[in-house]
């Protein structure tokens, strides 16, 4: 599959085991970039971490091979905070797709969130699907609101939102691959 996925990573406050559960979110994003053939002209992976405010850490132009791709989020440091999701969807729209994307390939994004988000939601996730982005929500932990969760992703929400815990994200990797594949 061609397509540019872009990951938008929840970098806030984990109450507990801070550093090794957000370890764990970048291993997941590792292993689901590394499913995907990555090259100029395959398909294209981007990260934002995203607090208070959004990072972009590097956009879908940037790398087109998984070694420097892994190299990069190796290199993302935990820094906690609070959660503006609004404010990360909002950016990733313009910062990435808009400005980095294709227009001739499917669009997707990966949210993988854990915890509640402190600004809306709903008008920044609709820009995006409104754009051609499909979405998908990765809640994590004990933290999320399944409403939240569905209220960003793509419709039919059972297609397009996920739940683990820290400890089983790594068991979420095929069925979020096999969706994005599907192109549902």
């Amino acid at each position: 599959m061609t397509a540019d996925i872009a990951f938008l990573i929840d970098g806030s406050t984990i109450w507990y085991d801070g550093q090794q559960n957000f370890n764990r979110i970048l291993d997941f994003v590792k292993a689901l970039a590394k499913s995907f053939v990555v090259s100029e002209s395959r398909s294209h992976i981007s990260v934002t971490v995203y607090t208070d405010n959004p990072r972009i850490h590097f956009t879908l132009t940037q790398h087109y091979d998984i070694s420097t791709i892994e190299t990069a989020i190796n290199s993302i440091t935990y820094t906690g905070g609070s959660a503006n999701t609004g404010k990360a969807l909002s950016s990733v729209k313009t910062s990435v797709f808009d400005a980095t994307g294709r227009a001739n390939v499917p669009r997707v994004l990966i949210l993988l969130a854990h915890a509640v988000s402190l600004d809306g939601v709903s008008s920044a996730s609709q820009a995006l699907r409104s754009a051609g982005v499909t979405i998908f929500s990765v809640g994590i932990g004990n933290y999320i609101k399944i409403f939240q969760l569905n209220t960003i992703a793509s419709d039919p929400d059972v297609d397009h939102v996920f739940t683990a815990s820290f400890s089983e994200l790594h068991s979420l990797e095929g069925s979020v691959r096999k969706r994005i594949c599907l192109g549902k």
